[in-house]
């Protein structure tokens, strides 16, 4: 797993780099938020376009070709919140690649990072007229306004987390009834681990909430946590926390959650997407992470 950030813009053909309206178009998501933009490499043959976005190096690469075959297996796999993913991905014949050209030592980094790299990849987009974005750490496929809307949200001090992970769904039981729990795919980008929600009877929409509620909590507080701890965002919630050097569905360390609510389970049959990824904008409240969960102790 990689802790570099890069994203691919897709495109119908080979289209020139407007520098100056991207430059532009970047510039007026960057200015709101006091954060600094300037040109360090500017396009000349076989040289791509580096930025410096808010301090952090962006290089911007043409590439004439469709990006190679099974690249987005995974994703039209997964990214089920947009039903037209698999048309972009068809339709495309060339694309842009977004990279950011540093890795980030710490959680505050990989934030700051992830912020700059999402507001070039939006600006880039918008500029082309792009037909889909993918978030190469979450193995994500992003409609343009989705992205689009994800930049406008950080100007509002909304962290897009929607964007930045994907998840994937874990089949179960919990007391002889159907259970899910899911994994993350990009948390380790940020956190150096998944994040993953042992099976439990709630609904998936639900769990898609918590668990990108923990993401956004662990996002804007760092490693303050330690392996028993507990969660909530109720006095009837509790997740409790363990950490783990191998996880379910994921060959690496991660942050594993139980689910010990002593309230009644739903009685709702769940109904699952399959093996693939949750919503990535749930249909209610305005698609973003709730107030994230409070720390309890053990």
């Amino acid at each position: 797993m990689s802790n570099q950030f890069f994203s691919f813009v897709l495109t119908d053909g080979q289209v020139s780099l407007d520098l100056d309206a991207i430059v532009a178009k970047l510039r007026g998501y960057l200015t709101p938020i006091g954060s600094s933009l300037a040109i360090l490499q500017a396009p000349s043959d076989n040289q791509p376009v580096i930025l410096e976005v808010g301090g952090v190096k962006i290089s911007l690469i043409q590439n004439a070709s469709a990006v190679p075959a099974g690249t987005f297996d995974t994703a039209l796999k997964f990214s089920l919140a947009w039903s037209e993913a698999g048309v972009a991905v068809a339709a495309h014949k060339a694309h842009i690649v977004v990279g950011c050209l540093e890795l980030p030592s710490n959680h505050e980094q990989a934030l700051h990072f992830a912020i700059m790299n999402s507001l070039a990849t939006a600006a880039v987009s918008e500029v082309v007229s792009g037909l889909g974005v993918y978030w190469s750490s979450a193995q994500l496929l992003i409609s343009p306004d989705g992205f689009g809307e994800a930049a406008r949200g950080i100007l509002n001090k909304q962290l897009p987390v929607e964007d930045w992970i994907n998840l994937f769904w874990i089949r179960g039981e919990q007391e002889g009834s159907l259970a899910v729990g899911c994994v993350t795919s990009g948390a380790f980008a940020f956190l150096g681990m998944e994040i993953e929600f042992l099976p439990t009877r709630l609904q998936p929409a639900d769990l898609a909430q918590k668990i990108f509620g923990v993401f956004q909590y662990l996002l804007m507080n760092g490693a303050v946590l330690n392996d028993g701890d507990t969660l909530g965002q109720s006095e009837g919630e509790t997740m409790r926390v363990h950490f783990k050097d191998h996880g379910l569905q994921f060959d690496g360390r991660v942050l594993q959650l139980t689910y010990e609510n002593t309230q009644p389970a739903p009685t709702q049959k769940a109904k699952l997407p399959g093996l693939g990824g949750a919503p990535h904008r749930p249909a209610s409240g305005n698609g973003r992470a709730r107030q994230p969960f409070g720390k309890r102790g053990r």
